[in-house]
């Protein structure tokens, strides 16, 4: 195939190119047009691209019930290592704001399931209100390492938080 492409004249061989680039940017055109219209574009383009699935997409629900999968997925793994952790300093000063972490990052998981479900019957206000009730648990649980004690989920809070963000962003567009 490589040598067929060298046979053609460079002005064809350009246009194809150019045509397979376009091909393949438009996939993601809905992509960036439907962040555009959310608080953090840039944030909510490298979220969606993330996700092979958000270039089939051609309405905003499918965008935003991944969104909202990928968002309970991480928010899922900042659960277990909070688990994990607290396990493991059992006794320690730092046991109990990682119980309170885990608490609330386990709420939160909730909120984002009851927001799946809420999505999956087109009832897009309680969806928003679910996600938006998740919201604050990333800074509520950074609240809990007070007293000198350093959360060990800090960046990856910042990551729930942003993805919390661009789902609740997507959702409103759906119930707005």
């Amino acid at each position: 195939m490589a040598s067929e492409l060298r046979l053609l004249p460079l002005p064809l061989f350009l246009l194809l190119a150019l045509s397979a680039i376009r091909l393949s940017s438009a996939d993601g055109l809905f992509i960036v047009r439907t962040c555009s219209q959310t608080a953090s574009s840039v944030k909510c383009v490298a979220l969606l691209q993330s996700d092979k699935r958000s270039y089939d997409a051609t309405t905003v629900q499918p965008l935003a019930q991944i969104a909202l999968n990928l968002t309970t997925i991480e928010t899922s793994k900042v659960l277990s290592t909070l688990t994990t952790l607290r396990d493991q300093h059992s006794g320690e000063p730092i046991e109990q704001p990682l119980g309170q972490c885990a608490e609330l990052y386990s709420n939160a998981v909730d909120d984002l399931q009851d927001a799946a479900e809420s999505l999956a019957s087109q009832s897009y206000e309680d969806a928003t209100k679910s996600v938006d009730d998740a919201q604050s648990m990333p800074d509520s649980c950074e609240v809990a390492f007070e007293d000198g004690l350093k959360s060990p989920v800090t960046e990856e809070a910042q990551i729930v938080k942003d993805d919390l963000s661009v789902t609740y962003d997507l959702l409103d567009l759906l119930s707005g």
